[in-house]
């Protein structure tokens, strides 16, 4: 009996060990639901860096709580510009690298009639865009996402303070602003968009920034850090939008690095360093 009970704290503290040692597999939580053969995606962290402090909600905790998730009837990601695009911009390969990512369908629209209002020292106000963008909202759309090329700030902050970008976590808008994206090297101009849009989309299924791992849904605040950023979400982001669509991964995988070819290539390796993981069958 006695041995019994040490055999079972000694499991209890080595759990606890394990765990104190890497949080972000408790916050990646059960995997109860996902297909065996696929599990080593969310099991395995070796090709992100970890932060020098792992904090954040776990999957537990974003799953128990409201947020937003596509249905049949709402389950397109729609780009709308504002105004006419810069020739940088290349819809056919951001929409295929979109519809990769989220596993969803993915159009760009347009809406040049208007002129967008209210500069405030030289720069849109992306809420004030956002309300605009929520009058006209598609009924097919799960998220409506703004492009400007002009600059814009956060009212919560003031024009002071950079801003790429913002989504909202419950309105299912977001808009972008390519302003600080811009690159003589087209390979650096596209790795950019492709992180900018997914990560605020991201937003928009009320998943919020990481802090587990440098991440795809790390904050940035200069376009240096922006730049240090992974195409790829680390396994806790992943399983959060994974539980949401229940896409095959693997699948998603492939079609990411298909779709990113204009990737830089540390990107393209981390792409296919995750395709290259045994399998857990």
């Amino acid at each position: 009996m006695l041995r019994s009970l040490f055999c079972v704290s000694i499991v209890l503290i080595l759990a606890s060990l394990t765990s104190a040692q890497e949080p972000w597999k408790t916050a990646v939580g059960g995997l109860f639901d996902v297909d065996p053969a696929e599990r080593i995606w969310f099991q395995d962290a070796s090709a992100f860096q970890p932060r020098s402090k792992p904090r954040g909600k776990s999957v537990d905790y974003y799953l128990s709580n409201w947020h937003q998730t596509p249905t049949d009837q709402r389950r397109v990601v729609v780009l709308r510009w504002l105004e006419t695009p810069p020739s940088s911009w290349d819809s056919l390969l951001v929409c295929r690298y979109l519809r990769a990512f989220f596993q969803l369908p993915v159009r760009v629209e347009y809406d040049l009639e208007r002129p967008i209002q209210g500069l405030n020292e030289g720069k849109y106000s992306a809420e004030r865009l956002q309300s605009r963008l929520l009058k006209t909202m598609p009924d097919d759309a799960f998220v409506l996402i703004g492009l400007t090329a002009q600059d814009i700030y956060s009212e919560d902050n003031g024009p002071g303070y950079l801003l790429f970008g913002q989504g909202h976590y419950y309105n299912r808008t977001a808009v972008a602003s390519l302003y600080h994206m811009k690159s003589s090297d087209t390979r650096l101009f596209q790795h950019r968009v492709f992180k900018l849009l997914s990560h605020e989309i991201m937003h928009t299924f009320s998943v919020e920034h990481c802090g587990f791992f440098h991440c795809l849904m790390n904050p940035s605040g200069s376009i240096e850090e922006s730049d240090a950023r992974p195409l790829l979400l680390c396994p806790v982001c992943l399983r959060k939008l994974h539980a949401d669509l229940g896409f095959r991964l693997e699948r998603r995988y492939r079609e990411l690095l298909t779709a990113a070819q204009s990737a830089l290539p540390g990107d393209a390796t981390l792409l296919l360093r995750r395709l290259r993981l045994p399998s857990s069958k």
